[in-house]
């Protein structure tokens, strides 16, 4: 390719081994596709169409994907009622000894290398054996908070069903029982679960929330941390909930965001290249040889 910035010139002819050499209309160099006018507009139509075929990927990809909406407070539990539920901390095993429950019920989340699960464990409450076990799948794109939120609704699922008056829900994320507990909270998940707790009360059945501490060594906590991460790396069936938490699209607004920006950023480094060897041409007045800065 031939760079000069004279009006009339004469093309070389290079030939090798007997064999002509053609001019070529443009050069790539680092990523930057360099046309022998230097107007550049190879380079900028080759990035716009590497955006757009990224974009198309990105939404076509997104109409699969239905996302966890927030709760209108109209379907939630009335506030007085959201005020009577509230949870324990549990800090040691000594503590939890004192809770007086005929069930106890385990429950956690679990993400592990992108995959979600999450489980429930239900335990005698005198003898502390395992009467019963859950393994649930998510959709790779929820979250560890979510797949919590979905273990509590299970266990109060399975709390409805059973005919035992007093249950105790025990869960080692915290943020996960404050939601349930919030009035201010509206998530879906939260929601459900507070009004499922408003139901079993109405029965006339007794259950409470409480929290324990993640690896203190609790036999019904570490049961129910295998059984999710086994539900997430293990679990082969449709997901029990698939529903996009808000913090997974606001990742991926922010991905794509950096994907439209960086190509932008790399037009601007080759324009301010394209101006810088535009300037040093016309000072030489004549065109670079192979290996001349």
């Amino acid at each position: 390719m031939l760079i000069t910035n004279k009006i009339k010139f004469d093309t070389p002819r290079l030939h090798m081994a007997g064999t002509n050499i053609e001019m070529a209309k443009s050069i790539k160099i680092l990523g930057l596709t360099i046309d022998k006018k230097l107007t550049f507009n190879a380079h900028i139509t080759n990035t716009m169409q590497k955006t757009i075929d990224l974009f198309k990927r990105i939404d076509k990809a997104a109409k699969d994907i239905e996302v966890e909406r927030r709760v209108p407070y109209t379907e939630s539990l009335h506030p007085a009622k959201i005020l009577n539920i509230g949870f324990e901390l549990l800090p040691d095993e000594e503590n939890l000894s004192k809770v007086a429950a005929e069930i106890k019920i385990y429950t956690d989340g679990s993400k592990i290398d992108g995959k979600t699960g999450a489980a429930f464990v239900a335990t005698d409450g005198q003898s502390g054996e395992e009467t019963m076990k859950k393994k649930l799948k998510l959709a790779d794109h929820c979250s560890v908070y979510q797949a919590e939120l979905l273990a509590v609704n299970a266990a109060l699922g399975e709390t409805e069903k059973q005919k035992t008056e007093t249950t105790a829900i025990l869960s080692d994320l915290r943020s996960a029982l404050e939601a349930i507990t919030s009035e201010r909270s509206n998530n879906r998940l939260a929601t459900e679960a507070r009004n499922k707790i408003g139901k079993i009360r109405e029965n006339g059945k007794m259950v409470n929330l409480y929290w324990v501490k993640a690896n203190a060594g609790l036999q019904g906590n570490e049961a129910v941390d295998e059984a999710a991460k086994a539900a997430a790396c293990h679990l082969k069936i449709k997901p029990h909930y698939s529903k996009c938490p808000i913090s997974y699209i606001k990742r991926g607004e922010l991905r794509k965001q950096k994907m439209f920006t960086k190509p932008i950023q790399d037009s601007e480094t080759a324009t301010e290249d394209s101006y810088e060897i535009s300037r040093m041409i016309a000072k030489r007045s004549r065109p670079f040889n192979d290996g001349v800065l």
